[in-house]
């Protein structure tokens, strides 16, 4: 399916524009599928034709996170970010990635 496709079947559910709002947001593909009322394996499809990548949400929302957190730390020191976050991971790959800026 191509984005014009697109548009002509689901343009009353926000077509094309709504898509891509949603993938770059991560929503989840059952969220996505559920919205326009296909199946998530049709939203697997969607993604791989019309953005030409393998969705999975999961590794963008984890980049998101870390970069939060990194902005965080930059904000108000590492210290205070392993105080009040009681999962170390994101502010341990946070922390090592502005190391190694």
């Amino acid at each position: 399916m191509n984005t014009e496709n697109f548009n002509k079947i689901y343009e009353e559910k926000g077509g094309f524009e709504l898509l891509e709002k949603m993938v770059h947001s991560s929503a989840t593909q059952k969220t996505i599928a559920n919205y326009f009322g296909v199946s998530g394996q049709r939203v697997k499809q969607w993604v791989n034709e019309m953005f030409g990548i393998n969705y999975d949400p999961r590794k963008f929302r984890k980049m998101k996170k870390i970069n939060d957190m990194k902005t965080l730390i930059e904000e108000i020191g590492i210290e205070s970010v392993k105080r009040m976050y009681s999962n170390r991971y994101y502010v341990k790959k946070a922390e090592e990635e502005l190391k190694t800026k």
